[in-house]
């Protein structure tokens, strides 16, 4: 699987000790959830995101948030766990009436990357909604993400 940043690929992905050797403790992603077309915002439909976590007596923290009346969603959590020399991964489903979408984000120390199934299946979406966008600021990491769902009848 290729990982996609800004349109260039990495097959590779591994923290970079070159960069900030501290990462944000908490991590809020949000954005909007379309129909496939790219424009039609999805309304009222759940979304589950699960990461490995220390604090969490499984080992995963997981749950649930639904997605309001203009299609967004937002989750707060604390930063995603990362086994040895593999990168930070936070996963994502939203399920619709008849259909449901998984991907996740990998989260390095300084950028966050989507996976290129996420790029085929989300194209649709103009450039700017579609790769993420990242912001840094007093111990919290924000990423806004949009996505897209074949919503069937």
């Amino acid at each position: 699987m290729q990982i996609f940043s800004k349109g260039k690929a990495e097959s590779n992905l591994q923290e970079n000790s070159t960069f900030s050797t501290s990462i944000e403790k908490k991590l809020k992603v949000s954005g909007f959830v379309f129909q496939t077309n790219g424009k039609s915002p999805i309304k009222n439909v759940q979304m589950e995101f699960w990461h490995l976590s220390q604090s969490s007596p499984t080992g995963v923290y997981k749950k649930s948030v639904s997605v309001d009346e203009s299609g967004r969603y937002e989750i707060s959590t604390e930063m995603p766990h990362k086994k040895k020399n593999l990168p930070r991964k936070l996963y994502l489903r939203i399920k619709g009436q008849n259909t449901s979408y998984t991907t996740y984000l990998v989260i390095t120390q300084n950028d966050v990357h989507m996976t290129d199934k996420h790029w085929e299946s989300n194209n649709a979406l103009s450039e700017n909604m579609l790769y993420p966008r990242v912001k840094k600021e007093a111990g919290i990491r924000t990423i806004n993400f949009n996505l897209s769902l074949n919503q069937k009848s």
